[in-house]
């Protein structure tokens, strides 16, 4: 009975560990938990005629008219006889085999020193060796190692870069790195010297800007003030080759 349990917890689609199970249970009068057994084969049966477990190393089959017949001996036991000659008369309907001539035997005799159908003793689940081949744990990607490395101690074949990295800044100290680090997150910059008067224009030496209505050209009456000042800091040589591109 635990074998079927365990079946049943890995597999809970499992017809025909229902279908043993129910009759074990009818063997040992457990005619209400026997109900639910064949209730669940029929369920999971799907209405098909049968399943045919030889592919997977079971040689039988499990019919829908023998868990039909068999559940009606388990009505016959808890009284329904109703419910019984209801599902022999379904059965009945859906025999396949010589083996099946019980059906109507049942019929006829209300179920009275009637067998229960089963899987036969000695039926044993046998896999094939392919699918016993197919369990065993197979490694496809195999062991990585190093084909070309810059370093030849390198022989690191994992995925721990970081952590290969963390070390090796370990023991190379936390000194440079750290300087490195602060030199790359802080730049001090001297501020820009200050404008004097001497290096270049100031508010002193220059004139204010005067603006001109719009639509109106500025007066061409004389030099500007900045061409004034620039004549007056200009050396002599610098004048005259400037009044010669004037002319």
């Amino acid at each position: 009975m635990e074998a079927y349990d365990k079946a049943l917890e890995l597999d809970q689609y499992l017809v025909v560990a229902y279908f043993q199970r129910g009759v074990a249970r009818m063997v040992l009068q457990k005619n209400a938990e026997a109900l639910s057994d064949f209730n669940n084969a029929l369920k999971y049966l799907r209405d098909n005629e049968f399943i045919d477990y030889t592919q997977i190393g079971l040689d039988y089959k499990v019919y829908t008219c023998e868990v039909m017949y068999n559940r009606a001996l388990c009505f016959f036991c808890l009284g329904q006889e109703k419910d019984a000659q209801d599902d022999l008369a379904d059965a009945s309907q859906r025999m396949a085999e010589e083996r099946h001539s019980w059906i109507k035997k049942a019929i006829a005799s209300n179920g009275m020193d009637c067998p229960l159908y089963c899987v036969p003793k000695g039926v044993i689940y046998r896999p094939s060796a392919s699918k016993l081949k197919s369990t065993k744990k197979i490694d496809f990607l195999g062991s990585a190692k190093v084909i070309a490395s810059a370093d030849g101690k390198d022989n690191f074949t994992g995925f721990k870069g970081a952590l290969v990295r963390k070390e090796t800044l370990k023991n190379m100290g936390s000194s440079a790195p750290i300087s490195h680090q602060k030199s790359m997150r802080v730049r001090r910059t001297t501020p820009p010297p200050e404008m004097t008067p001497s290096s270049g224009l100031a508010r002193s030496n220059t004139m204010p800007v005067h603006r001109h209505d719009a639509g109106s050209m500025p007066s061409r009456a004389g030099p500007s003030s900045l061409a004034q000042e620039t004549s007056l800091s200009m050396p002599p040589a610098a004048m005259r080759m400037r009044s010669a591109g004037n002319v």
